[in-house]
């Protein structure tokens, strides 16, 4: 083999080897589209592929309130949250504020994907909501 086609084809070896899963994911932008699994366990995935600060989940009330079921953010208030997560799993790098309550058959829930933004100001950053969807049990 010519040694000068050596050098390119190794070169072409390891990109072609390279995967884009394990490529890391972009911070989410301001509009990101929330998909909901099945089941009263779903799994919560988002378009485009992105990382988010926090994932929120809420129970939709007769009498108007909202109240979070299961709360879900980074430890270092990073974006680091790739999809999919599955509800009630914590995933490496996060933490649950609060209880988790179980989700139940005929509620309405509310899912909101929150993303670490720099605030406006200059004076650190925010969390600021990306996706939300509805979705029944």
């Amino acid at each position: 083999m010519n040694r000068r086609v050596v050098p390119c084809l190794a070169a072409w070896l390891a990109f072609a080897a390279c995967d884009e899963s394990s490529a890391p994911l972009p911070d989410c932008p301001e509009s990101v589209d929330v998909i909901v699994g099945a089941g009263l366990e779903p799994s919560f995935d988002w378009l485009p592929r992105c990382q988010a600060g926090s994932l929120r989940v809420e129970v939709r009330l007769s009498d108007g309130g909202s109240p979070p079921v299961w709360i879900l953010q980074t430890v270092d208030f990073e974006n680091r949250v790739v999809p999919p997560v599955r509800y009630g799993e914590i995933p490496q790098g996060t933490e649950v504020i609060g209880d988790r309550v179980p989700l139940a058959t005929g509620s309405n829930y509310r899912v909101w994907l929150m993303a670490v933004f720099p605030r406006d100001d200059g004076s650190g950053v925010e969390l600021r909501a990306t996706g939300v969807a509805e979705f029944q049990r």
